[in-house]
């Protein structure tokens, strides 16, 4: 009854003070990934973005709702049982706190291989939440150009890697929980055998052994409890890791370059092309004036979206000039390009 007293008054203060923190850090990586350079979303992906903002989010959250209260309700069961068999025999005690340098090895080693695997949990999970996008996103265009299998392929490929490593951390937790059942066995006899040792030279009795053995049994779950916190520690700190490298990301900088509200985008012998040889766009030429509306006509696949993509700025000429009142729209900040021009 009070393990769960404590553990409901702990989750009443997590819901006042970790979940605003957690809000405003999501609300917070969000704005700062709207206002990265296109360039750096390119490269990460935006399923990338999104498996952050939400997927990594999400990790914290779990976290927060069950480790933390397992934490302090394990610590209280250990301090009071430890207590208890100081409190039979100071021999008893002793022989208790002989199995630490167990359970710490066994944490060392898995402390150590743990995070990079945890780490790259993430990253897979981010690699695969970037197939999928792009798969829905751009599903008609692959279905035009008879790529939507490929496209599949990334998808499987993608999630096979995810559950290649996610197996990979039950394989490792799997040792971990192991190397504990030797801890727990190891420490168990240990206190047999001191309480044995103690009954057989008279300083103490057998009702005192068998409490003592009792009370360290009795710490198999609690103890058990906290190195299922270090896992979850491990876990959401890769998350936190990814959230807090898009919101340490440095502000965008802010060009010199005046552009007039009346300015014309200028598109001069635009080439592009996705892969070698396969050019999307070819030698396009296009003058879009303030306030000029132009319909783009094509069949799915001709290049419409990647045009709308390059004038925007989103998207990287690899040949030809685009440029906002003069100005090549690569040498304005994202601030001043999209008070002028925006895709939507």
């Amino acid at each position: 009854g009070g393990d769960v007293e404590v553990e409901r008054s702990v989750e009443h203060l997590l819901a006042l003070a970790a979940a605003p923190a957690l809000a405003e850090l999501r609300e917070e990586v969000l704005d700062r990934a709207l206002h990265l350079d296109v360039a750096t979303i390119e490269r990460a992906g935006t399923g990338d973005i999104v498996a952050r903002v939400g997927d990594d989010v999400r990790k914290l959250t779990e976290s927060l709702d069950e480790a933390v209260p397992a934490l302090l309700s394990s610590v209280m069961a250990v301090g009071f049982t430890a207590g208890g068999l100081f409190a039979l025999d100071w021999r008893l005690g002793l022989a208790g706190l002989a199995v630490v340098p167990a359970y710490a090895s066994a944490l060392r080693w898995y402390l150590t291989r743990s995070g990079p695997i945890y780490a790259q949990e993430r990253i897979s999970s981010g690699a695969r939440a970037e197939a999928l996008v792009a798969g829905l996103d751009n599903a008609p265009t692959l279905r035009a150009l008879a790529r939507e299998r490929e496209a599949l392929r990334g998808i499987d490929e993608r999630s096979r890697d995810t559950v290649d490593v996610t197996m990979k951390v039950f394989y490792l937790y799997t040792r971990f929980g192991f190397r504990g059942n030797y801890s727990e066995l190891l420490g168990l006899t240990l206190v047999l055998t001191a309480g044995f040792l103690m009954v057989r030279s008279g300083a103490g009795t057998v009702g005192e052994a068998t409490t003592a053995a009792l009370f360290f049994h009795r710490l198999f779950n609690p103890i058990g409890a906290l190195m299922y916190v270090f896992d979850e520690i491990q876990s959401s700190g890769a998350a936190l890791a990814r959230l807090a490298g898009v919101a340490g990301m440095p502000a965008p900088q802010t060009s010199d370059h005046d552009v007039t509200p009346q300015s014309a985008l200028v598109l001069r012998g635009v080439t592009h092309a996705y892969e070698p040889g396969r050019p999307v766009l070819h030698d396009v030429d296009l003058t879009v004036a303030h306030g000029e509306r132009i319909a783009v006509v094509g069949a799915t696949g001709a290049g419409k979206t990647t045009l709308g993509a390059i004038a925007a700025g989103t998207l990287e000429v690899d040949h030809g000039h685009v440029a906002l009142a003069g100005t090549p729209l690569g040498e304005l900040d994202a601030v001043t390009l999209r008070r002028h021009v925006a895709l939507v």
